[in-house]
């Protein structure tokens, strides 16, 4: 609102009596309708805009579900998803599901039955530790008993989760006095009092030779022990014990480099530049001492030139290093440039070369080996593929002590087949369903888009229920969906070269008139053609052109035509998407049909297509129509306020001619 606009309404009415608002907006009531007019066509605009990006939507998700490599199991385009194979294995002994192997068919596989016997199943290489890494729990010097007081005081210990706090009930005098109590029954001795708190046979406490110090170890299956300071400064009882807070006979690989190092047996060594280096098969590995070991180990795990696993077994306290690949001729090989830094002897790991005899530690690959068809086979892997089936190996016979001929049944997975054609015909029914809906609902013309002035007189649900209404028909009888429809029917239904068969022969038809092009299934005469011709149902649905095998917008109308000839049925409802909503632009630099007219998020086409210019048109429109709305209002604003200062003039002028003929009140 212009500031002669506001002005001028506040001297409405004051002399002239006239309801000034009123009078301007009604000799304007026509330019408004104007613009209404206009801002409704925008608004049509917008919801076509919105409806047709729904259809594009239904056949993204089409595309998606069904014609996605990414999506193995429901890509219709595949031609294995005509030629799955259901194998039974069942243990010829036992009569049961058989265990130690299971079989799957590629595309080109044939029914029929085999016989397995599984030999031996393939390994990975793998190096651990010949010895603990960790140095044992052991005082850092004599302990200070002599002169010490221990009872009432304690320590804290940690045993694989579990803590207790030991309190001494005795000052001891001497190690013998420390660990058995020396003979004295009124003294319990600190193993009594460890076996009291965790159980007998967990941890064993020992004089170290003839010094006096003491070592904490773990038997009968603990692993991990820790010991901390008593509950308070007062009671601790560490520093008589000479036991470093937070010693542990396990290192802890949330550690950095350096932190671990004194806690090795065999300490590593930094170069100059405070870096560890290594070699593991080939790949040179470099981290500074304040990297954790175990990101370290995820380092050198996520690498696919070293091509192995690393990890720290605390329950042994041994590191484990195992090829990723299984087979025989797998190798770890851990070098140093300078063997003084003592990498591979901290962790304590022999290198694995294949066929080098008995190595500490070492486990070489094996190969799997089994007997098929009473052929033996051996591959490097546990998944063996023989004449198109995959035989994958699940347990050694060693570890089951089953050693016995598995017998496997091979047959064509039907109804498997049958359920992805069945879903798909559902998924393809609700889109033509979908489109033929929008193609025939009647458009009524007494429902326009609502004005802001009847909306504000509306209630929010009268609004909803209003539009709704005048969203329907608003693509009644459109050309491109119109098209849509009936290329998917015609590519259904045309013959395609070389395929003696088409969907009416293997039982899915179109219905009555009125359901518009939706398929229905004859399910027994579907799955007999799947049975009894499935190379030709294969070819039905997803043969490829062989003088156009792959879908380009480039492609020239002859060319489009040959593959349409050649390709089968899937093929050519994939080309007909495409040709709709493609991201990709043709030789005329134009995208997919839907997108060219309405766009789609996440596209240059969101604000480039027809639909959007011609929104664009309209709100250019709008504004010059505004503005020459409001040039208008302020020029009868500006001569109402003159009219109105004219009539204040008048009226003084009277009152002092009356005043002066002794007229006046």
């Amino acid at each position: 609102m212009t500031i002669s606009r506001i002005n001028s309404m506040r001297l409405t009415g004051l002399a002239t009596g006239l309801d000034t608002d009123s009078i301007i907006k009604n000799t304007l009531s026509i330019e408004r309708m104007r613009i209404d007019v206009v801002s409704q066509k925008k608004q049509v605009a917008e919801w076509k805009r919105d409806q047709y990006r729904e259809v594009t939507n239904l056949l993204r998700g089409i595309k998606s579900e069904y014609m996605d490599v990414l999506k193995p199991s429901t890509n219709m385009l595949s031609q294995s998803n005509y030629k799955k194979y259901t194998a039974s294995t069942v243990d010829s002994a036992t009569g049961q599901t058989s265990t130690l192997v299971s079989v799957s068919g590629t595309v080109n596989a044939m029914s029929g039955s085999h016989s397995v016997k599984v030999l031996q199943r393939a390994s990975a290489a793998q190096a651990q530790s010949t010895e603990n890494v960790t140095q044992e729990l052991i005082s850092t010097r004599d302990m200070n008993l002599s002169s010490a007081k221990l009872k009432g005081k304690s320590i804290t210990l940690t045993l694989d989760g579990v803590t207790k706090e030991i309190t001494f009930d005795a000052d001891y005098s001497t190690t013998d006095d420390l660990i058995t109590g020396g003979g004295d029954p009124a003294k319990k001795g600190l193993q009594k009092l460890i076996n009291e708190a965790f159980g007998a046979d967990k941890i064993e406490v020992l004089q170290v030779g003839t010094d006096d110090k003491i070592k904490f170890s773990t038997v009968s299956g603990a692993t991990k022990l820790s010991i901390y300071s008593g509950s308070s400064e007062t009671k601790d009882a560490t520093s008589i014990l000479r036991i470093t807070p937070g010693t542990s006979n396990r290192i802890n690989i949330y550690d950095s480099l350096e932190n671990i190092v004194p806690k090795m047996k065999t300490a590593w060594k930094f170069d100059e530049n405070d870096k560890l280096k290594f070699t593991i098969n080939n790949k040179t590995f470099e981290f500074d001492r304040t990297t954790s070991l175990s990101n370290m180990m995820s380092t050198i795990n996520g690498d696919e030139t070293a091509n192995v696993t690393m990890r720290y077994d605390e329950t042994t306290d041994h590191f484990v290093i195992a090829s990723k690949e299984t087979g025989a001729a797998g190798a770890i090989i851990i070098n140093e440039e300078d063997p003084g830094y003592n990498f591979v002897s901290a962790i304590s790991v022999n290198n694995v070369i294949p066929n080098s005899g008995d190595v500490d530690g070492v486990t070489y690959g094996k190969d799997a080996k089994a007997l098929i068809d009473e052929q033996e086979i051996t591959r490097s892997t546990n998944s063996l593929s023989v004449n198109d089936l995959t035989y994958t190996l699940l347990r050694d016979p060693k570890d089951t002590e089953v050693d016995t001929i598995q017998n496997v049944t091979v047959d064509l997975d039907v109804d498997g087949i049958y359920e992805n054609i069945q879903k798909f015909v559902e998924k393809y029914n609700e889109m033509i369903t979908t489109i033929n809906n929008r193609l025939s609902e009647k458009y009524d013309r007494n429902y326009v888009p609502l004005t802001d002035e009847q909306k504000e007189a509306m209630s929010e649900k009268e609004i909803e229920n209003w539009e709704e209404q005048a969203k329907t028909g608003l693509l009644r009888n459109d050309a491109i969906l119109e098209k849509i429809v009936m290329d998917m029917r015609r590519a259904l239904f045309d013959p395609i070269e070389g395929v003696n068969i088409n969907l009416t022969s293997i039982g899915i038809t179109t219905g009555v008139y009125t359901e518009k092009g939706k398929l229905n299934i004859d399910e027994t005469k579907l799955k007999n053609a799947i049975q009894n011709d499935s190379d030709a149902v294969m070819n039905l649905f997803s043969q490829k052109s062989s003088s156009e095998p792959a879908y380009y917008r480039t492609l020239s109308q002859e060319q489009r035509e040959i593959r349409y000839d050649e390709e089968g049925l899937f093929q050519r409802l994939y080309d007909i998407i495409e040709d709709n909503i493609s991201t990709f632009s043709d030789s005329g630099g134009r995208k997919g049909v839907l997108l060219e007219k309405a766009g789609i998020q996440a596209d240059r086409s969101y604000t480039n297509n027809m639909i959007y210019n011609e929104i664009l048109g309209y709100e250019k429109r709008m504004d010059l129509m505004w503005d020459n709305y409001y040039s208008k209002e302020d020029s009868l604003y500006k001569k109402y306020a003159n009219l109105e200062t004219a009539m204040n003039q008048l009226n003084n002028q009277t009152n002092s001619l009356l005043a002066q003929l002794g007229m006046g009140s």
